[in-house]
């Protein structure tokens, strides 16, 4: 099974955090990430749940429902460390190109 693209995670978690907050509230986010670029606290927590967000950017991207099951993520299944590789990748993009 292939997995999405770090990239293309870190966009569509970009597209669908703004449209649950809004564009105002997505500048702060945007803004205090830039501001406080070694603040490992993503200040998008305050505004929602993200990594509900993070899940769907994840499911958009193209990872089977399959996968995001709790008990998948909780298995020695040895593909859980390449779909926390891609979940992890795609927040360490968001941060880039936040700061970017």
């Amino acid at each position: 099974m292939t997995l999405p693209s770090p990239e293309a995670v870190a966009r569509a978690f970009a597209r669908g955090l703004r449209a649950q907050v809004g564009a105002i509230a997505y500048r702060r986010i945007i803004a205090t990430i830039r501001d406080n670029p070694t603040d490992p606290t993503c200040p998008s927590h305050d505004y929602c749940d993200a990594n509900i967000i993070m899940d769907e950017a994840m499911r958009a991207a193209g990872v089977p429902a399959s996968l995001m099951d709790a008990d998948f993520l909780n298995s020695d299944n040895p593909t859980e460390s390449a779909f926390t590789a891609v979940w992890n990748a795609a927040w360490d993009r968001f941060y880039a190109d936040a700061r970017a």
